[in-house]
């Protein structure tokens, strides 16, 4: 958002990111799989390592391979701070009390050192944790082309007269913008362009055989999605993982979005899913059951 890529010039190098003393931070797919991705194409195979270098662009980062990395003091604060616009990381001001705003890792380590390997992970949703509603204020953010929503559960309540017939409003709700993003129109339709690809593909084969949402194509309106897996600890100490969605519909006219979480999946859950992850079939359901009720979409 800073000018480090372009809608006409979005190329980054696909290779994996090798810091010293720590295991190489890739993408799920082999590596070598791509040489390199566009921010369209980086959206649609869920590569890890274009956020990564994408974030290096952004913090300025010095880079050499198993040697070092450095990179600006306020590299955290600047990433948040996109992600807060879309509604990561802060309270997205629906109706109810107790929203938590989600956890925030540490930037620096007890030398006050920037902690450029989490930096990394920050970059595509792996350090900092979120909201099912943030993230689901996110999406909406994106299919509105910048503008930030504030969520709300009670539309109205009215009173009622001793007579049975409806009184005055007491309480009520409307559609309110908290922000803009500060970004183009043109920024947008490329996010849209990568998150259509997600599920049909850009027609590049080598490309499309990685996408991950193919088992939502079959719905009666396209769609725009991201799949995600983020790593996270249980209570025990234990690893888990967490198997997320997000999406909208239809793709060039939203009126839904849904934000899905399937969490605190350990390594055996996880190999015994189904082939179709549990998010995308609760969202086909969703969307089935929206297309049904409403087949005109909501006016």
């Amino acid at each position: 958002m800073n000018g480090s890529i372009s809608t006409n010039n979005s190329l980054i190098s696909d290779t994996s990111v090798k810091l010293p003393g720590t295991r190489s931070k890739g993408s799920v797919y082999p590596e070598g799989t791509f040489s390199a991705l566009t921010a369209a194409q980086a959206l649609e195979v869920s590569s890890n390592i274009y956020m990564m270098r994408l974030a290096m662009k952004e913090s300025n980062a010095d880079y050499v391979p198993n040697i070092s990395m450095t990179a600006d003091k306020n590299s955290f604060d600047r990433l948040r701070k996109y992600f807060n616009e879309f509604g990561l990381g802060i309270r997205t001001g629906i109706d109810l009390p107790g929203e938590t705003t989600g956890l925030v890792g540490t930037s620096f380590n007890e030398e006050g050192n920037l902690l450029t390997g989490s930096l990394l992970d920050l970059s595509y949703g792996n350090y900092d944790s979120y909201t099912t509603l943030q993230m689901a204020q996110y999406i909406s953010t994106i299919a509105n082309n910048g503008y930030r929503m504030k969520p709300y559960i009670v539309q109205s309540i009215q009173q009622i007269d001793n007579d049975g017939s409806k009184g005055q409003i007491i309480y009520s709700n409307k559609p309110t913008i908290l922000n803009k993003v500060n970004a183009t129109q043109s920024d947008f339709d490329l996010v849209k362009t990568g998150l259509h690809d997600v599920v049909y593909g850009s027609g590049i084969a080598s490309i499309d055989g990685w996408r991950t949402g193919t088992a939502m194509m079959d719905l009666p309106f396209e769609v725009a999605a991201k799949t995600g897996t983020s790593e996270s600890v249980a209570a025990d100490g234990s690893p888990v993982l967490n198997e997320s969605l997000v999406t909208f519909a239809p793709a060039k006219d939203p009126q839904v979005a849904i934000a899905i979480v399937f969490p605190g999946l350990n390594n055996v859950s996880y190999q015994s899913l189904p082939t179709v992850p549990v998010p995308i079939q609760m969202a086909n359901k969703i969307y089935s059951l929206y297309s049904k009720y409403y087949p005109n979409g909501v006016n």
